[in-house]
């Protein structure tokens, strides 16, 4: 299913948008101020956004710019200002169209589904560094390659950590957003354990990957020891590895550093 976040501060409308959207088979978020529209947006997965520009505690356009920071997501504006510089306003701030009001909410949802397709292929979420593989849409975890199984409170707890990089998250703030889809809380004491069971999970398997590139390496300095190998073999061999070759001049055979 794909989920559509909607920013309008008319109640009434956003009621009525909502309807139509779940109706059509989309999973839909509505909210009325942005700086709850930018919570929903970090907890949720949201593969489109309506968006008005008039909000009670902001402007659309900054709240495009800011999600536009986090990732590529599509936004529709849907607003009463049509004026032909707040369109072009909108289209610079990063937004897929501009809608002004009133709308046909026919032609709204085919837009959406238009907007949709297109982008599916490069609105897929994955996190990746040197050492961890995220698929946010899948919900899978590697490290060092290795598939790592997580619980779903530890899965939420690491897109929390992800999605809010470089911040500092209180317990009271996780405990807040690690709501239970079955309306259980997840109390301090068990946000502590889900939190180092998630951390000694990733550092297992980067122990496990380390400790097998020092075996792995080590062997090879035996092997280089044990026999006499020319340079083009040397090379050949550091060039497969990506070992560092540290020529020694005063010795026949050639030393190996990892």
């Amino acid at each position: 299913m794909q989920y559509i976040l909607v920013v309008e501060d008319d109640y009434d409308l956003n009621q009525a948008i909502c309807y139509s959207l779940k109706k059509s088979g989309y999973g839909v978020y509505g909210v009325t101020f942005m700086e709850k529209g930018k919570q929903t947006f970090i907890e949720n997965q949201i593969d489109l956004i309506l968006l008005d520009v008039n909000l009670p505690d902001g402007e659309g356009f900054s709240f495009c710019q800011w999600v536009k920071k986090q990732r590529e997501v599509p936004v529709i504006y849907l607003t009463a200002r049509d004026m032909e510089e707040d369109a072009l306003a909108g289209y610079e701030s990063g937004a897929e169209d501009y809608v002004t009001k009133p709308f046909s909410m026919k032609i709204l949802l085919r837009k959406i589904d238009v907007i949709l397709k297109r982008t599916a292929s490069v609105n897929h979420r994955i996190f990746t560094d040197e050492n961890l593989y995220i698929d946010l849409d899948n919900a899978r975890v590697m490290v060092k390659g290795q598939e790592s199984s997580v619980t779903p409170t530890e899965y939420r707890l690491l897109c929390q950590f992800l999605m809010n990089r470089g911040q500092l998250l209180t317990y009271d703030l996780l405990l807040e957003r690690l709501w239970d889809s079955g309306g259980q809380f997840v109390d301090r004491h068990a946000l502590a354990v889900n939190i180092n069971r998630l951390r000694g999970k990733i550092e297992f398997f980067l122990r496990l990957f380390f400790r097998f590139r020092k075996l792995f390496f080590s062997r090879i300095k035996l092997s280089l020891r044990c026999f006499k190998l020319n340079r083009t073999h040397l090379n050949f061999i550091c060039s497969s590895t990506g070992i560092v070759m540290e020529k020694l001049p005063d010795k026949k055979r050639s030393e190996v550093v990892c």
